[in-house]
C-alpha cells in the first residue's frame, strides 16, 4: 500500500515550467490510485490558498477529485498518540510523524515524499522514498 505526501499532490497540479518533470512523475503516481491522509489534503488546500492564491472553489474541486481518485484516511486520537511516539523516536516533525503514523496504522508499506530521508524505514515496515531522485 503506497501513501503520498502533500508535496506529491502539489506537484500533480503545479503548472510552472520548472516543475514539469515532477508534475509528470506525480501524475503517474496518481494513476495507481494511492492512499492519502486527510492531513495531506488539508495541507494541499492550505498551500494552494496561501502560496498559489487559489480561490476556495478551485481548491475544493481539486480536493474532491483527489478524494474520488485516491483512498483517503482520517486521523484519529490513536494515530495522534502514535505520531507523538514516532516523532520522539525518529526525531521527526509533528506533521511528518502524523503522516507516517497514519500510513503505519493503515498497513502502508511505502510513503512517497521529498521531505524525508529517502530509504529510511520506519518501525521496520514503512519505507520512505523520494520518487524524484
Amino acid at each position: 500500500m503506497v501513501f503520498l505526501d502533500t508535496n506529491i499532490l502539489l506537484y500533480a497540479f503545479d503548472l510552472h515550467p520548472e516543475s514539469q518533470l515532477k508534475r509528470v512523475i506525480a501524475r503517474e503516481l496518481l494513476l495507481d490510485r494511492p492512499h492519502v491522509s486527510v492531513q495531506a489534503l488539508t495541507e494541499f488546500g492550505a498551500v494552494r490558498r496561501r502560496k498559489c492564491g487559489e480561490d476556495p472553489a478551485a481548491i475544493a474541486e481539486k480536493i474532491n477529485f483527489l478524494l474520488g481518485w485516491c483512498t483517503s484516511h482520517d486521523l484519529s486520537s490513536q494515530i495522534l498518540l502514535e505520531a507523538l511516539d514516532l516523532a520522539d523516536r525518529y526525531q521527526l516533525s509533528h506533521f511528518d510523524s502524523l503522516m507516517i503514523a497514519n500510513a503505519l496504522h493503515r498497513g502502508g508499506e511505502m510513503l512517497l515524499t521529498e521531505d524525508l530521508h529517502s530509504g529510511l524505514v520506519i518501525a521496520g515496515r514503512l519505507q520512505i522514498l523520494n520518487p524524484f531522485v
